[in-house]
């Protein structure tokens, strides 16, 4: 087997990699399988910095002729903002959408007709090498892709390439390919009538003029709606109808593949690693969510990352379940970390922006870092940003017991969402007295007075815990607890 895997990684590098003829015949013989990669990965870069290269020495150009005129009548698609709206895409959107007009490119109703209204309710991809006239999705050559719901004695028969199980892995091997849809149940129905978040009209229930029907994934808007509810402090719903957008992924993954294996390097050790992180992503995740999350969209995850979406409350607090639970599948491993950016936004906001800013606020939690014993700042990655704050992982989750703890004094009414704003006052000016802002030092002595005369609390443990904020560097990170709170009690309906 393990001379098979070495042909194989021969025929690799001479398939398509000219530059890799310096790896010599001998190398690979003594199955010096890590520097045979090292050397293979430095190629590989070069020549990710010399793109076009084969178009150009072709004689051919790397732009492509725009032709203008055919964004003149509708536009630029609304989707994909890319392609040109055609009239006939746009008609055939709002036919299919309950008269909603958007103008779109053809590519991509064409996404939406063969693929986005069939896969959610399908449980497998049939692939067959047929001449039907009648098939879901042609693909390239003679082979056809069907979205089945249930397979029949057709399905199996003659012509048939492949079935893939997408909700069930069954028995056999299985190369976990993530996906979650969030779809609307009776129980959703049940609790939003309760909520008067939507009506009902002959036999159809609405929201805001939009059918809802049970079976049918959720939209962006139906799942920021979900973020209103808060059952346990008051029966009517409070908040924001929010989004929260989630992206994470492994911290020096290339450091962790290249040098954690040390001299031990092999391919059994090297794949075994990568399968072993795609599964926790695209495997163990996933089933959490099914069971504990359902409203969560993945949107991709797999390999050493993910993106995913859904009710701002329900990713703040499954983003402390993704930290603690890879913490626990390396094995507490000091040097294989996780870092992630928490973005919450409008559910009318592009996915594009969405992206962006949970990528901007990814790449500021990669710059975390902490005064080390010896006074010098280190960056150590494995954190998370949630409203502009950067905290390692166990920071967050406390942050968030404490935005709990200021939620439930202002559902008790024993706080006032003034005195919790004016937490944010006093933290920004001890951060600008520790700048060197003499001036801003009298945050202190205002903050006392405020809750001498403001704070009403007659339990006294919650009265001991509520002013330990006033303790040296207390008000630190107090940004992101009261933000959560606010937002979880402010009311925007």
């Amino acid at each position: 087997v393990q001379d098979w895997f070495y042909q194989q990684f021969r025929g690799l590098l001479s398939l398509n990699f000219s530059y890799a003829t310096e790896l010599s015949e001998s190398e690979l013989s003594q199955k010096k399988f890590g520097d045979c990669l090292d050397r293979f990965n430095d190629h590989l870069e070069q020549q990710k910095l010399h793109k076009f290269s084969r178009l150009f020495a072709a004689g051919c150009s790397a732009v492509m002729p725009l032709d203008a005129s055919a964004y003149e009548e509708n536009g630029v698609c609304k989707l994909c903002q890319l392609e040109a709206a055609q009239t006939s895409a746009s008609a055939a959107f709002a036919q299919h959408n309950h008269g909603k007009t958007l103008d779109i490119c053809p590519q991509c109703q064409s996404l939406i007709d063969n693929i986005g209204t069939k896969l959610p309710t399908s449980d497998y991809l049939v692939l067959t090498k047929t001449a039907e006239e009648k098939v879901a999705l042609p693909l390239f050559g003679n082979l056809q892709l069907h979205f089945v719901k249930k397979l029949t004695p057709q399905h199996k028969a003659a012509g048939v390439v492949e079935i893939i199980n997408l909700k069930q892995r069954g028995a056999f091997s299985y190369h976990a390919v993530a996906g979650h849809l969030p779809m609307i149940t009776e129980k959703d129905i049940v609790q939003w009538s309760h909520n008067g978040q939507i009506t009902q009209h002959d036999d159809n229930y609405l929201y805001k003029d939009d059918p809802v029907e049970v079976g049918k994934p959720k939209t962006f808007q139906l799942l920021a709606e979900s973020a209103y509810a808060i059952s346990e402090y008051n029966d009517q719903p409070r908040g924001k109808a929010l989004l929260g957008a989630f992206k994470a992924d492994v911290d020096n993954l290339g450091f962790i593949f290249s040098i954690g294996l040390g001299k031990r390097t092999s391919i059994s050790r090297f794949t075994c690693m990568s399968r072993m992180l795609n599964h926790f992503f695209a495997g163990h995740l996933v089933e959490r969510i099914e069971r504990d999350y359902p409203d969560v969209y993945l949107v991709f995850a797999g390999g050493d990352d993910l993106f995913l979406l859904g009710p701002w409350t329900t990713v703040v607090k499954f983003a402390a379940v993704i930290g603690a639970e890879f913490r626990r599948y390396v094995g507490n491993h000091p040097n294989i970390t996780l870092s992630a950016g928490l973005s919450v936004v409008k559910p009318l906001l592009p996915m594009h922006s969405m992206v962006d800013d949970a990528e901007s606020l990814l790449e500021k939690s990669k710059q975390h870092s902490e005064d080390s014993a010896d006074g010098k700042t280190k960056t150590h990655k494995n954190a998370v940003t949630l409203f502009g704050e950067t905290t390692d992982w166990n920071t967050y989750s406390q942050l968030l017991e404490q935005g709990d703890f200021y939620l439930k004094l202002l559902a008790e009414e024993k706080v006032t969402t003034g005195l919790i704003g004016r937490l944010l006052k006093y933290s920004r000016m001890n951060k600008s007295f520790e700048n060197g802002n003499i001036r801003s030092g009298v945050y202190l002595s205002h903050m006392t007075y405020d809750f001498t005369r403001n704070l009403k609390i007659e339990d006294q443990v919650e009265h001991d815990k509520f002013v330990q904020v006033k303790q040296q560097g207390n008000l630190k990170h107090i940004e992101q607890p009261v933000t959560y709170a606010l937002y979880r009690w402010r009311s925007d309906r």
